[in-house]
């Protein structure tokens, strides 16, 4: 009688075969997620190119339209407000000589006695700007579009994206920063300034530019931007937003509130 093979040894190739299979699905998986996240950053990538492309072509838009219209730099509002975005479209660094190149332009294109708003004159608008920039990171200002209201005024709608840190805070919003050490509900105001801290907003604004044909300069540049909608969005509810903008240095449609900064920057002018 032969004797049968024993079975009980069979097990150990299935199990190579098993643990060879189960590495080729790791494997697969690896792949699979490494491919998932190169494609999420080739997507990212993408939409950031898209979006600077986008702006790309709308600054070249406009000044194709100076050219089409032979006007020479710098002598039409169309022109000026153009430039005036590409210069600001990072807001103003005071490093290396930025100060000094921006300052020549507003004193190029603007008005001695410019109406800025909150300020008057080339200088003080510069000093807002150097202001507002280091109270601030990341900034970013992109145009919209430009509309003709009149012969002589245009609007220009654009979008700031901003990011609030702690300096945010303790340069624009003084009283809220004071209140978490010295009020009797300071849980509440350190809430609201832990909720605003790190956060990046987009605003949703527009520049009027009125300009003298005599002359050929702005006569008038107000800026106006919508802080109150991301605010009220990021805070969910009006009191939390009223008491961000209570003796605070900026006011809801993102312009300074001209106190003592203006000391504190004037000498780079």
């Amino acid at each position: 009688m032969s004797q049968q093979p024993d079975t009980r040894k069979l097990p150990f190739p299935d199990e190579i075969k098993a643990n060879i299979a189960a590495y080729h699905r790791e494997r697969r998986r690896k792949n699979q997620a490494r491919y998932r996240a190169k494609q999420h950053r080739l997507i990212t990538d993408q939409e950031a190119y898209n979006s600077e492309l986008q702006q790309e072509i709308v600054e070249l838009r406009w000044k194709r339209e100076t050219l089409m219209l032979d006007i020479t730099r710098r002598d039409s509002v169309w022109a000026v407000a153009v430039e005036y975005f590409s210069v600001f479209r990072l807001g103003l660094d005071t490093a290396g000589g930025a100060c000094t190149t921006t300052l020549d332009f507003l004193r190029a294109t603007m008005a001695p006695d410019l109406d800025a708003g909150t300020v008057f004159g080339p200088n003080a608008l510069a000093r807002n700007w150097v202001y507002f920039t280091r109270s601030f990171r990341h900034i970013q200002i992109r145009l919209g579009r430009l509309d003709q209201i009149s012969e002589n005024s245009l609007v220009a709608y654009c979008t700031t994206s901003i990011t609030i840190t702690r300096s945010t805070l303790s340069s624009l919003f003084p009283r809220l920063v004071d209140q978490c050490f010295n009020h009797n509900n300071a849980s509440k105001w350190c809430r609201i300034a832990d909720s605003l801290v790190g956060q990046r907003l987009v605003l949703d604004g527009s520049v009027r530019f009125t300009w003298d044909t005599t002359n050929n300069c702005v006569t008038s540049l107000i800026t106006k931007a919508d802080m109150l909608s991301p605010l009220l969005r990021l805070l969910g509810n009006l009191e939390d937003v009223s008491l961000v903008f209570r003796h605070a240095r900026i006011n809801p449609e993102c312009n300074l509130v001209v106190n003592s900064y203006a000391n504190q920057h004037s000498h780079f002018y």
